[in-house]
C-alpha cells in the first residue's frame, strides 16, 4: 500500500480503520499507528503475541473496514496488490470480489 499510496497515507487510511473497527473490537484499541521522527511505527496489542490469538480475525475487520476506502482511492490497483499477500490469502482475509 505505502508504494502506492506514500506512507503518510498509508498510516492515515490505516489508523481510520483501525479506529473505526475499534468500535466493534475492543482488542484493537492498544493496535496503535504513529509517525517517530521521518517513519511510522506500529504497536500490536499484546492478545497478538499469544498462540491462541485472534489477530487475523481483528486484521480481517480492518481489511473489510479498508476496502470501499481502497477501492475508492485506487480502484483496483491497492486491492490487487494486497491480495497477493500470501499471509491475507493464507487466512482468507483478502480474497477476489
Amino acid at each position: 500500500m505505502a508504494d502506492i499510496l506514500g506512507t503518510g497515507a498509508t498510516a492515515t487510511v490505516l489508523r481510520r480503520a483501525v479506529q473505526k473497527t475499534a468500535e466493534r473490537r475492543p482488542d484493537l484499541k492498544d493496535l496503535a499507528i504513529r509517525k517517530e521522527a521521518l517513519e511510522y511505527a506500529f504497536t500490536v496489542p499484546d492478545s497478538w503475541n499469544e498462540p491462541q490469538t485472534t489477530a487475523m480475525d481483528a486484521l480481517g475487520d480492518v481489511v473489510r473496514e479498508l476496502r470501499p476506502v481502497l477501492a475508492e482511492l485506487t480502484g483496483r490497483v491497492v486491492l490487487r496488490q494486497l491480495e497477493k499477500l500470501e499471509l491475507l490469502s493464507k487466512h482468507q482475509i483478502m480474497t477476489e470480489e
